[in-house]
């Protein structure tokens, strides 16, 4: 789904691939991120 997410950015903005790539798994990263920090305490 990062992919499609990634492809989709890129198409609609002009963004280069790298930056939507970025873009795109933020929301992926900080959700984990977050996720993990709670498991953790």
């Amino acid at each position: 789904s990062v992919y499609l997410i990634t492809v989709g950015i890129t198409q609609w903005t002009s963004f280069d691939t790298k930056k939507s790539a970025i873009i795109a798994a933020a929301p992926f990263v900080i959700i984990m991120g977050v996720w993990a920090l709670m498991k953790l305490f």
